[in-house]
């Protein structure tokens, strides 16, 4: 139910976090009315995220990597090549001081910390192969290498 709620919270519309829960807790409630409700406040929810999503995320990469691949078919490589496609997004994060530690500031007026999210996605399906969020100090370029590098089917050219 961990990894339901966070792919409801990524793929909700709504501008911040807490409505994201929200939404994300009412959709849950009405999809599971026979299980156990999940927790009523986003603090104890993230906490659950950090201690457990890494173990629970390997299996369903590795499932959906396989689904995208399947789902391809005939169209996966294009002359002995997987083609990937980028998409990246720079991510303000709040000015506190654990932020400027873990991710830096960019640029000549010390901006506030910025994350860069990065997905791959196979073009000819259309599906995300990888994802990742990596401080926004380097360039997009680095970012998309360490990606690729992370991807052992892909190579950066």
């Amino acid at each position: 139910m961990l990894l339901i709620g966070l792919l409801l919270m990524v793929w909700h519309p709504v501008s911040s976090f807490r409505e994201a829960f929200a939404a994300m807790r009412e959709q849950i409630v009405a999809m599971y009315p026979t299980r156990r409700r999940p927790g009523a406040h986003l603090e104890g929810f993230l906490k659950g995220r950090r201690t457990r999503s890494a173990r629970l995320l390997r299996p369903l990469v590795a499932t959906l990597r396989s689904h995208t691949q399947r789902s391809a078919a005939g169209c996966w490589r294009w002359r002995n090549w997987v083609v990937l496609g980028v998409d990246g997004s720079r991510v303000n994060c709040p000015r506190t001081r654990a932020n400027e530690q873990a991710f830096g500031c960019a640029g000549k007026q010390r901006i506030a910390p910025q994350q860069l999210l990065v997905t791959l996605y196979h073009v000819a399906s259309n599906l995300p192969w990888h994802g990742g969020a990596r401080a926004a100090t380097a360039a997009n370029a680095t970012c998309c290498c360490r990606c690729c590098r992370s991807c052992r089917s892909a190579r950066c050219c």
